[in-house]
């Protein structure tokens, strides 16, 4: 099918127009001295904080519902 091949080239060119777009902006934000991504949620206390509690048999479910987190935090301060 001619159309999807094309569509998928469409949709791939706009990806890599999207990181090249993305790629720039935090260069330029490095250069001028500004935060390039957004500040972390957790600071290494409170990560060390949650490992504790991780290893104390807490699920990370639990640990979300309390400390307001996102459920990517609890899965990497539990691969510690």
């Amino acid at each position: 099918m001619p159309g999807h091949e094309m569509a998928q080239a469409l949709l791939l060119f706009l990806g890599q127009v999207e990181l090249i777009y993305k790629q720039e902006r935090v260069a330029s934000a490095r250069e001028s001295g500004k935060p390039a991504h957004r500040p972390r949620k957790l600071t290494p206390q409170l990560e060390e904080d949650l490992a504790v509690e991780l290893s104390g048999g807490r699920s990370t479910n639990s640990l979300r519902s309390t400390a307001s987190r996102v459920r990517r935090t609890g899965s990497r301060v539990s691969t510690r």
